[in-house]
């Protein structure tokens, strides 16, 4: 025999799951169809391919689910972002990792320092990046992720990157063809050094010495705690105090 309390639970118990499965119904069959767009840094056929697989894999009735599926499959994905539109489609949103530069001419690194291949990026994109040369066997090391993720985007947009070793990465400046930063991986490369080191070399230009000297190479070396040294390649080493 029922307590009244339990008479009253009874019609509101109903009531809620009536509700929820009416909800879930909303969520599960008001979407018609799935509108992708795709990041226009990525490759066309790669971009091509996330399509269909999107298409194939994303599910609604486990989009988080779907979303760890598709970016497993494809690392240059970074975000997948979704939301229902007015049409009753479900738009889905893909984002690539920012690039950063072109390594090698073979291969990109992203905001993160992961070394992708650079088939996977749009040709017109490539064109537009900043360089970094280095070995091969170094593009797999922790020490050039480090470097790279912590490079500032217009520290590297001003030079050109020629990692030598993880000790020995040259900055070539794109404006000044005889000028160069040294540092090394570890080093947090400022802008406000960078300017410092500018500061020194046309300082040097400027003199009167540089007349009576060939061409040569004026280095700024970042390497040394508290100072900058500067030299041209070949010759003698002059400390700079900057703290």
């Amino acid at each position: 025999m029922f307590r009244r309390g339990h008479i009253v639970a009874l019609p509101l118990m109903g009531a809620a799951c009536w509700y929820a499965i009416q909800f879930m119904r909303g969520l599960l069959f008001a979407v018609t169809h799935l509108s992708i767009a795709i990041d226009p840094t990525i490759a066309r056929p790669l971009a091509q391919s996330i399509e269909a697989y999107t298409r194939k894999h994303f599910s609604i009735h486990d989009p988080l689910g779907s979303v760890v599926t598709i970016r497993h499959n494809f690392p240059i994905i970074e975000r997948i972002t979704s939301r229902k539109n007015l049409d009753g489609s479900l738009g889905i949103v893909v984002d690539s990792a920012w690039v950063k530069a072109l390594v090698n001419n073979n291969f990109v690194v992203n905001a993160d320092g992961n070394v992708l291949k650079a088939s996977l990026i749009d040709e017109t994109v490539l064109l537009q990046l900043p360089r970094i040369s280095a070995p091969p066997s170094a593009l797999i090391t922790k020490e050039f992720a480090i470097f790279t993720k912590n490079l500032n985007a217009d520290v590297l947009a001003q030079h050109a990157i020629d990692w030598r070793n993880m000790h020995e990465i040259y900055l070539a400046s794109l404006d000044y063809a005889d000028f160069k930063i040294l540092v090394s991986y570890d080093k947090l490369v400022l802008p406000c050094l960078i300017q410092a080191c500018r500061r020194l070399y046309q300082q040097f230009c400027s003199s009167e010495k540089i007349r009576s000297l060939s061409k040569r190479i004026f280095i700024a070396d970042l390497r040394f705690q508290g100072q900058i040294v500067t030299y041209l390649e070949g010759g003698n080493r002059d400390g700079k105090g900057i703290f």
